[in-house]
């Protein structure tokens, strides 16, 4: 194959990667609170809901430098924009995925199938974090 013969994909990942990026955020959002109620989080009084005292929640791996910054003194602002970055990681190595699959390209996938492993990683890999760190906490905690 020569050079021509090549497709590029660019295209194809740069408009798949914000609906991947929104979808993640939206799913690590809710599988984040859903996770932290399992865990014993929440606990349901007469008419409200107070958060319960457990220590440490689950979070996507993406999502950790921003949730730790975020429970961090002065760094939530710093803390959200990470996170959206790391969900907009997330999407980047997705749509490279989405797009290696449907591709004819020989190394659609790179090396030993690396993007593959990085998305499986980044979209599916869950780590406990400090509970005041966590998305879920400040959900409950100023949206209720």
């Amino acid at each position: 194959m020569t050079g021509e013969d090549i497709p590029d994909n660019r295209d194809a990942v740069v408009a798949l990667v914000p609906a991947l990026s929104i979808a993640h955020l939206a799913a690590g959002c809710v599988l984040n609170v859903v996770l932290f109620d399992l865990a014993g989080g929440t606990k349901m009084e007469r008419c409200c809901i107070r958060y319960d005292g457990i220590e440490y929640t689950w979070t996507s791996l993406p999502w950790v430098p921003g949730e730790l910054l975020i429970g961090a003194e002065g760094g939530a602002v710093l803390g959200w924009l990470v996170l959206l970055v790391g969900s907009g990681a997330a999407g980047l190595v997705a749509a490279s995925v989405l797009v290696g699959i449907v591709s004819r390209t020989r190394n659609r996938f790179g090396c030993r199938a690396w993007r593959v492993w990085a998305a499986l990683i980044l979209w599916c890999v869950w780590v406990p974090v400090p509970v005041r760190s966590s998305f879920a906490y400040w959900w409950y905690t100023a949206a209720h």
